[in-house]
């Protein structure tokens, strides 16, 4: 499968992007040193049907970048292990909506910004499977994952033991797994709400899906935005994670996932601006 890669470019003209030109920051006398390379994962087709990229992080990492440095943002669509591989290599600069886990935070800083909760989601027309064991129980049923993904320690287990029993199929993207999931390649998929809003839509998701949670007592885990270490140094992580927790104590993280996903996800999914702007978790 050939890898695609799209570019979008914010503020700044094609021309003047492969000129070399650097803008002045907005928030700094100093002017941009480069731009931002964010690898995302999957596209966004809008209501003209056109393929876009839309959505919580794609919004929120290009004001963080204006924010932070002045300067505009290319993003580069890669499959998710080639994403991290690229951003411990210092290929991509940037990449968010990331569980934060010490294996990630050895090559990127971890900035801790959304909650995160995986569930299960079954088509209806497949029947549904009340838990992990109910699953392995059943022959017929598939279920998708994006291949490097973490999905925190219950589902992560629960995870390990499908794959053991082959019902586990990993794919390179979202796009790919939510085009399969659509068209009937898999019974199931495993996501995060703001990814499944994003990619099925409020009708879909009402009309042909049941969504379940096969970890109810799993408390929610912080998820991180990755700046690679061999892109920004220490005082500029620091200097980028408190523009980044400004965000969430100004309102403006909470604007920009109730624009995607309304206000009650809003308050569930942004962290209070109380928690620390880095972490740091032990290197493996």
């Amino acid at each position: 499968m050939s890898v695609r890669t799209q570019h979008f470019v914010f503020n700044i003209s094609a021309a003047a992007l492969l000129a070399g030109m650097a803008l002045p920051a907005a928030a700094d006398p100093t002017r941009c040193e480069r731009v931002w390379r964010l690898g995302y994962t999957f596209r966004w087709a809008d209501g003209s049907g056109a393929g876009s990229v839309r959505g919580v992080d794609y919004d929120l990492i290009a004001l963080l970048a204006q924010r932070a440095s002045g300067c505009p943002m290319i993003q580069v669509q890669l499959p998710l292990t080639r994403v991290l591989k690229q951003i411990e290599s210092g290929e991509i600069d940037v990449n968010g909506q990331k569980v934060c886990t010490p294996e990630r935070g050895r090559y990127a800083w971890l900035l801790p910004y959304l909650r995160g909760k995986n569930h299960v989601l079954f088509r209806r027309d497949r029947g549904v499977a009340e838990s992990a064991e109910a699953a392995l129980g059943d022959d017929g049923l598939s279920i998708g994952i994006v291949r490097g993904g973490v999905y925190g320690a219950a589902y992560d287990a629960q995870i390990a033991r499908l794959r053991a029993a082959g019902r586990i199929v990993e794919v390179p993207d979202l796009d790919t797994l939510y085009h399969q999931f659509r068209i009937g390649r898999f019974g199931a998929i495993v996501s995060t709400p703001p990814t499944y809003v994003a990619m099925l839509g409020e009708r879909y998701l009402r009309e042909s899906v049941r969504v379940v949670d096969w970890a109810p007592g799993e408390p929610v885990y912080p998820v991180c935005l990755l700046l690679s270490r061999k892109r920004f140094s220490a005082d500029q992580a620091a200097r980028i994670a408190e523009v980044l927790q400004g965000m969430r104590r100004d309102g403006s993280i909470q604007r920009i996932v109730e624009r995607y996903l309304g206000a009650a996800a809003a308050r569930d999914l942004v962290l209070p601006a109380d928690v620390p702007a880095m972490l740091e978790l032990p290197v493996p």
